[in-house]
Order: C-alpha cells, then structure tokens, then sequence
C-alpha cells in the first residue's frame, strides 16, 4: 500500500508540474489515464495491473492557494478600475454635451 501511494503521488506530481491550476481542474480524465499509465508500468514487475485510476480531489497548498486568490482580487480591480474610468468618461461627455446645449 506503501509503495502503491508513493508511485500515484510521484505520478501525479510529475504530472501536474507542467499544468497550471485551472488545467488540473478541466483536465481530470486526462490526468486520471495518464497516472495509471505511469503507475501500471511501475508496478507490472510485481504482478500488479492497474485497471483504473480516480481523481476525487486536489490537496493544494495553502500558499498557492493564496497566490491564487490575490491574481484574482487583482484581476477584478483591475476591471473594476477600468470600469469606473468608462463611466467617468461617459459622464464627462455627457456634461460637455449638456454645457455645450446650453451655449446654444
């Protein structure tokens, strides 16, 4: 069980460093074939054959998570940002065009 662990957590790392985060999560099916690939290969010189493997879930650490979080936050101040300037600028038309009425 020991060795079984290690050879699918070994797999799966190998897998998933080449992957950002938002691929590991569409790419689950992927993945799941890849490692069982990885893992019978490994275990066939024992008598083992992998038949199937499952992705239930991801344990990642606290700090990508973290970082992952703030990209976000700043992606949507970002557009957020933007968006105030868009309705500034629109206002901003809008006063001309009203002062510019006026002088008519």
């Amino acid at each position: 069980d020991g060795q079984l662990r290690s050879y699918v957590n070994d797999a799966m790392r190998n897998i998933c460093s080449g992957m950002d985060l938002d691929d590991m999560f569409t790419s689950k099916v992927e993945m799941s074939g890849r490692c069982r690939d990885n893992v019978a290969e490994k275990m066939a010189p024992y008598g083992y054959r992998v038949g199937h493997t499952l992705i239930t879930d991801f344990e990642i650490d606290q700090r990508v998570k973290e970082e992952t979080q703030n990209v976000f936050v700043q992606r949507m101040n970002k557009l957020a940002d933007y968006e105030v300037g868009e309705a500034l600028k629109i206002r901003d038309i809008k006063v001309a065009e009203g002062q510019a009425e006026q002088r008519r």
